[in-house]
Order: structure tokens, then sequence, then C-alpha cells
């Protein structure tokens, strides 16, 4: 990819990498990356070398544990009903008037890596599907061991 066609960071995570990929990488930023993962990252600079192996460029490092900080907090605060049903359909749609105000509580709407946290209906149902970086971190939790 030309340099200057380089697309920032997040967007690049959330549109060129699969989910186990974006999942593996909000659980641990600073991993070691496999070659694949490196292949694909490095098609947009967001890799470095490092003694221990190659790495994600810190940049992305701080703005995924940044995002996984909130959404740690965001999660901690939801009702283990809600956190159960929202892992449970995190594949399907939410209706907009129960699911909606929790989905804002994440608080990345007005984040410095921008709107996280929209929620986009159809208009027709009043469904919405969780929306890219909350899908990735939902997906984290229900794939973590049981503690």
């Amino acid at each position: 990819m030309p340099e200057d066609q380089l697309l920032p960071p997040l967007e690049y995570f959330r549109t060129q990498l699969d989910l186990d990929e974006q999942v593996s990488l909000l659980r641990d930023p600073e991993q070691a990356l496999s070659f694949s993962l490196t292949e694909k990252l490095s098609r947009n600079v967001l890799v470095i070398s490092e003694p221990a192996g190659l790495t994600l460029a810190p940049t992305l490092i701080g703005q995924l544990t940044g995002i996984r900080g909130r959404l740690d907090v965001w999660w901690k605060r939801l009702d283990p009903d809600d956190q159960a049903y929202i892992i449970e359909n995190r594949n399907g749609e939410f209706d907009v008037k129960e699911y909606a105000g929790l989905v804002h509580g994440a608080g990345l709407a007005s984040s410095a890596e921008g709107s996280l946290a929209g929620v986009v209906s159809d208009g027709v149902t009043n469904q919405f599907r969780l929306p890219p970086m909350i899908r990735v971190y939902v997906e984290m939790k229900a794939t973590e061991p049981s503690s």
C-alpha cells in the first residue's frame, strides 16, 4: 500500500483484520505478533521490531490499551444480566429502546479515537448491531476463560 494511502491505525485495525485477530490484539496489544499478523499490519506500517520480536507500533498499542480500559470500566458497570444478554446476542440485533443507552454508556462516543459507541438503527425495526469496537470487546469477553 503506498504511503499516501495509509489508513489511520484504528480504521486499518477494524477493516483489515478478522474478528479473532482484533480480539487477540485488544486482549494483549503488546504481544509478539505472529507471522501472518505481521504481514497484514506491516502493509500499513503498524509494526515495529523489538528485541522480543515484532510488536504493534506504540501509537496503536496506546489506542487499544485506552479503548480496552474504558470498555473494562463500562463492562463492570453493567448489570450481570445485561452482560449475559449482550454476550448471548453479540452477533444479532438489539432493541434501541432497551439497549442503546447501555451501549452509549461505553463512553467512547467522544473519545480521541472517534465515535466508537455510536448506535445506528435502521429506523424501521428499531434494531441496531453493536458498534465495531464494542463488538470486538464483547467477543473478547465471551471467549475469555472463566475465572
